[in-house]
């Protein structure tokens, strides 16, 4: 029987643990398939190059007539060179990839007119996408680089269109490429920078529609022509004149 002047306790309740305070040790990432069995997929790749090589040359001739397992095996090995190449920032590796492309559709087109040109068009092309991934200040030459590349692909392009065997839909092809994957890599990631690239795919989209046009001017009567700029002047000047206090300086 309890006292009238006892207090009652209350249970005693068992320590709670000390806080403890989460693991702060990096986490190590897993490797990828590719990572942990890269070096098994090299050898099972230059495996088949060697067993194409040494294929009879009946086999490839039915696939493709008049290609030869070794050539089979040199296109393997440069679109091989070329994948890996590509996803380079070294310039220097872009160079060889460059050498690597045009070899492949030379290797490809030997037997088809235009093909040094496709070759030629193709190996800078790819040089100038390649040259988007290039980090130019750790490599002073880079910028001189991508802008020779530009002159030489714009001076072939318009030289092609010159040729009798040249048509004005062939460097449009490599310029429609590189100036999409320009506008997919930069632009639309809110990047404005290397307007060498696009400028270039521009000018080489224009070859052959401008080379057309030249033609066209060349058979065209020396009176009419006159009239026709002449004309064409007085239009600039008149719409100059109406709009000047649009540009004037006050």
């Amino acid at each position: 029987m309890n006292g009238i002047g006892q207090v009652n306790l209350p249970t005693s309740v068992a320590p709670r643990p000390a806080f403890t305070t989460p693991s702060r040790e990096p986490t190590v990432p897993s490797r990828s398939w590719w990572l942990r069995y890269r070096l098994a997929c090299h050898l099972l790749y230059t495996t088949g190059l060697v067993l194409v090589a040494g294929a009879p040359g009946t086999w490839t001739a039915h696939l493709v007539p008049g290609v030869t397992p070794a050539v089979c095996s040199l296109i393997g090995f440069l679109a091989y060179l070329i994948f890996w190449t590509a996803w380079s920032r070294n310039p220097e590796l872009g160079l060889l990839g460059t050498i690597a492309t045009g070899s492949l559709l030379l290797a490809v087109l030997w037997n088809y007119s235009n093909a040094e040109h496709w070759a030629l068009q193709g190996g800078l092309a790819f040089l100038l996408v390649h040259s988007l991934r290039w980090q130019d200040e750790d490599y002073p030459g880079a910028p001189i680089t991508r802008r020779l590349a530009a002159v030489v692909w714009t001076g072939n392009s318009f030289f092609w269109m010159n040729t009798e065997a040249g048509r004005w839909w062939m460097p449009l092809i490599p310029a429609v490429v590189v100036l999409v994957i320009y506008c997919r890599g930069l632009p639309a990631r809110g990047v404005w920078r290397l307007f060498t690239v696009p400028v270039a795919a521009l000018l080489v989209m224009l070859s052959g529609p401008c080379c057309g046009a030249v033609e066209i001017l060349r058979t065209f009567p020396v009176g009419l022509l006159v009239m026709f700029v002449t004309f064409l002047l007085l239009g600039v000047a008149g719409i100059a004149a109406l709009t000047r206090e649009m540009w004037h300086e006050q």
